[in-house]
C-alpha cells in the first residue's frame, strides 16, 4: 500500500526527505482510443458508436469490458513494478465520466480508473490522473477525440465550466488518496492565435486550481503548456505550493524525414542536438522563472523494422539527458498495436489479422506527415490570390483530416460486419500482457534509466 504522498521542493519532487523523480509509462489508447495507436479509423467516440451500431449495446459494452481488463490488469502491473516503474500516467476521455446528452455525470465510469488505481496501489506503483479530452476538443487533433479539427474548448464557456466542475468531482472523490501522485489538468491544449492563447489557457487553470483546492488540498496539480505541452511563457507565477508543470518530447517522433541526418551525427552531436531542443520548449522557463519540477509526461520512438537499432539508440540517449537535466518522465506508451508501444499483441493474433485489413490503404502518421503540404495545395485550389499564414493552414489540415477520419470508420464497420458478435469479444484478448510481443530491446534500454 502507498501512504506517502509526493510533495514539491523548488525543482524537486520530494518523497519524504529524499528526492523522487517521476519514471514509468503512459496506459495510452486505453481509456482514451487513439486510431493509429490500435490501427482502427476513426476517433474514441465514433469507433465506440460503430462497435455499438454494428454489435448493439450489450455486445459493445462486452467487448470494451474485456479490451480494459485485457489491456492492463493485474499482470501488466507486476511486470511494470519488477521493471522498476513507479508512476503509470492514466489518461482519459471526459465521455466515461460526463454523458453529453443528458447533461449528467457518471459515476459508474469511474469503475475503470478504480480499478486502474486499486491494481497499482497493490503494486505500489503511483497514479497520475490525465484528462486526455475534452467537449468539443481541447486541440484539434484525433487524440482529443475531435470530430471537427477545431480546437471548440476553447470557443465555448459551457464546455470549460463542465470540465472545471468534473475536477472539483475528482477532488473530492479522491483528496485522501495518496496513490494518485497527481492531476493532470489536461492533455496538450492548443488555440491557433498564439498573441492570446496563452493567457486563455493560463485563466483557465486558475478557474481548474480554485475548484479543486476547495476539497483537495494534497494532490500536486500538474498544468501542461500552451501549444502541446510546450509553452508556459504566459503563465502567472503559482501561488500554489504543489504545482508542477509538464512538457512532451518527440524530437525523433517523425525519424523518416531526419533518418540521415540522425545517422550521420555523432552521439555527442546527437546529445547537444536534444539539449538544444529542450530549449525549444519550457524547460527553462519553468526552472528559471516558475521555479518548479519538470514532468515530460510523453516521450517515445516509433516501432519501425527498418531502423529499429537506431531508434533504440535515440531514446537511450533522449533519458540519458532527461537524467542529466533532472527531468522527470513517461514514456509513451506502455502498450498498442505496434505502433509506439513496448508490448503488442502476436502477428498471428486476431487483432492483428483484423487491423492488416484495415491499414493495406491507410497509413495515418504518414499521411499526417504529409498533411500540411496537402492543406496548402487545397487552399491554393480553392483561392490562388491568398497566401495562408500557418494558422489558415493547420486549420485546414485538421478539418481535412476529421473529414478522412468520417469516411474512414465506414471501412470500419465494413470489417466489423465480417465478424461475428460473438467472435469479437474474443479480439480483445490479444491484448493479455501474455499474448502480446515485447519490445526487448527498448524495454532493456528503459529499464537502465528506472
Amino acid at each position: 500500500m502507498i501512504d506517502k504522498w509526493i510533495d514539491i521542493k523548488e525543482t524537486n519532487f520530494i518523497c519524504g526527505n529524499n528526492q523522487f523523480k517521476i519514471k514509468g509509462f503512459g496506459l495510452g489508447t486505453f481509456l482514451n482510443i487513439e486510431h493509429f495507436m490500435l490501427k482502427i479509423p476513426g476517433i474514441e467516440q465514433n469507433i465506440r458508436k460503430t462497435f455499438k451500431e454494428i454489435y448493439g449495446s450489450e455486445i459493445a459494452e462486452k467487448f470494451w469490458e474485456n479490451f480494459e481488463k485485457c489491456f492492463f490488469n493485474e499482470n501488466d502491473a507486476i511486470f511494470l513494478k519488477q521493471l522498476g516503474v513507479n508512476t503509470i500516467r492514466l489518461p482519459f476521455n471526459y465521455h466515461h465520466l460526463y454523458d453529453d446528452e443528458n447533461d449528467i455525470f457518471l459515476e459508474k465510469g469511474f469503475k475503470s480508473i478504480d480499478r486502474v488505481i486499486d491494481i497499482c496501489e497493490e503494486n505500489e506503483i503511483y497514479v497520475i490522473l490525465d484528462l486526455h479530452t475534452a467537449p468539443g476538443g481541447q486541440n484539434p487533433d484525433w487524440h482529443s477525440d475531435n470530430l471537427t479539427g477545431e480546437s471548440l474548448f476553447w470557443h465555448y464557456g459551457i464546455f470549460q465550466k463542465k470540465i472545471i466542475e468534473l475536477w472539483e468531482l475528482i477532488a473530492k472523490k479522491y483528496k485522501d488518496k495518496a496513490v494518485i501522485l497527481g492531476y493532470d489538468i489536461l492533455n496538450e491544449p492548443v488555440i491557433e492565435h498564439r498573441k492570446i492563447s496563452g493567457k486563455i489557457v493560463n485563466d483557465f487553470y486558475k478557474k481548474v486550481i480554485s475548484a479543486i483546492r476547495k476539497y483537495d488540498k494534497n494532490h500536486i496539480i500538474f498544468l501542461e503548456g500552451d501549444f502541446y505541452a510546450n509553452d508556459t511563457t504566459k503563465f502567472d507565477p503559482p501561488e500554489d505550493h504543489k504545482i508542477a508543470y509538464s512538457i512532451h518530447f518527440y524530437p525523433f517522433f517523425y525519424v523518416e524525414k531526419n533518418l540521415g541526418r540522425y545517422k550521420k551525427m555523432t552521439k555527442n552531436e546527437r546529445i547537444d542536438f536534444l539539449k538544444t531542443s529542450l530549449k525549444n520548449t519550457s524547460l527553462d522557463d519553468i526552472r528559471n522563472r516558475l521555479n518548479r519540477p519538470v514532468w515530460c509526461g510523453e516521450t517515445g520512438v516509433p516501432y519501425r523494422t527498418n531502423y529499429i537499432k537506431l531508434l533504440e539508440i535515440l531514446l537511450d540517449e533522449t533519458l540519458e539527458v532527461f537524467e542529466r537535466e533532472n527531468i522527470s518522465w513517461s514514456i509513451w506508451t506502455y502498450k498498442d498495436a505496434n505502433s509506439m508501444g513496448i508490448a503488442f499483441p502476436q502477428s498471428d493474433s486476431l487483432w492483428t489479422k483484423l487491423t492488416q485489413k484495415l491499414t493495406r490503404k491507410w497509413n495515418f502518421l504518414k499521411e499526417f506527415a504529409d498533411s500540411e503540404n496537402k492543406a496548402k495545395k487545397y487552399i491554393r485550389k480553392i483561392c490562388k490570390e491568398i497566401h495562408p499564414d500557418i494558422e489558415l493552414i493547420r486549420k485546414v489540415k485538421f478539418k481535412l483530416l476529421s473529414i478522412k477520419d468520417l469516411i474512414l470508420i465506414e471501412k470500419l464497420k465494413y470489417e466489423l460486419n465480417q465478424i461475428s458478435p460473438f467472435e469479437i469479444v474474443k479480439y480483445a484478448d490479444s491484448f493479455k500482457i501474455e499474448n502480446c510481443n515485447i519490445w526487448h530491446n527498448l524495454l532493456k534500454i528503459i529499464k537502465k534509466w528506472l
